[in-house]
This record gives C-alpha cells, sequence and structure tokens, in this order.
C-alpha cells in the first residue's frame, strides 16, 4: 500500500482532522484579579496606554495590507480600527484635561485662600497698628496733661 501514489497524502490529511486529538492544549491558569479602588485609575490609564499603542501598530500594519490588497471588507476593518483608536485617544485627553483641569482649580483655590490670608493678615496688622498709635496717643496725652499738673504744683513749692 505504500506504493499508492497518494496514500501517504491520505494519512497526512487524517492526521490532521484527528490533530485535536493528539495535540495538547495549552493550560490557560485561571489568574485571580483583584483591584483595589486606589489602583483603578493607574490600571485604567496604563491598560487604555496599551490598548492606544497597540490598536495604532494595528493600524499600520492593516494599512500596509490594505495597501497591497485592498478589498472592501479589509477596507471597512481598516476604518473600524482607526474609528476605535482614535476614540480611545480621545477618550485618553479627556482624562488628561480633566486631571489638568482639577490640577489647575486647585492652584486656582489655594491662591485664593493665600490672598484672603495676606487680605486679613493686613486689615489685623492695621488694626493693631492703629490700636497701638492710638494707645500711646493717649498715653502721651495723659503724661502731659500730669506733667501739666504737676509742673505748676512744683514750681508753686
Amino acid at each position: 500500500m505504500d506504493d499508492i501514489p497518494g496514500h501517504d497524502i491520505g494519512d497526512l490529511v487524517d492526521q490532521l482532522k484527528n490533530a485535536e486529538k493528539y495535540l495538547k492544549k495549552p493550560e490557560k491558569a485561571e489568574e485571580e484579579f483583584n483591584l483595589d479602588p486606589e489602583e483603578l485609575e493607574k490600571f485604567i490609564l496604563n491598560n487604555a496606554g496599551k490598548l492606544v499603542k497597540k490598536s495604532i501598530e494595528m493600524v499600520d500594519e492593516v494599512k500596509q495590507y490594505v495597501e497591497t490588497a485592498p478589498e472592501s471588507r479589509d477596507v471597512s476593518s481598516l476604518s473600524e480600527l482607526i474609528n476605535a483608536s482614535s476614540s480611545a485617544i480621545e477618550t485618553l485627553s479627556k482624562i488628561l484635561v480633566q486631571n489638568k483641569r482639577d490640577k489647575t482649580q486647585k492652584e486656582v483655590k489655594q491662591m485664593d485662600i493665600d490672598g484672603k490670608k495676606q487680605l486679613m493678615q493686613g486689615e489685623f496688622n492695621a488694626k493693631v497698628m492703629l490700636s497701638r498709635d492710638d494707645v500711646m496717643k493717649e498715653l502721651f496725652a495723659k503724661v502731659e496733661k500730669e506733667e501739666k499738673n504737676i509742673t505748676p504744683t512744683q514750681s508753686q513749692e
């Protein structure tokens, strides 16, 4: 039977059809996934960044493929891939803008608080200075009155 042409090919085809029985599929270790709320932002940003990077690489690869042998479904796939990539980039941009806006608002609020503190301190210093000046004037006025009262009495003696 080995002399029959095509018999070897039939054996190969049978082996390929039944390959699933003989090949061991890699066991996928089920990994426990825990995500703390504190790490959520970091997780989202890292994975979104990876996704954007991979999708841009895929856009380049699919683009090269479409350029060599354009078919309508390939062009459609490229279009959807570009749309998904731009959507992911837009989402990351929104996150970046929101983070910068939050930081700017905090800085402006802190400047506002510092300015109010300086104004209040200036008003307090002004009141202290005015009251100090007033106290000093009163003291000098009392001293002058007493000197006037004491001087004539002493000169009479």
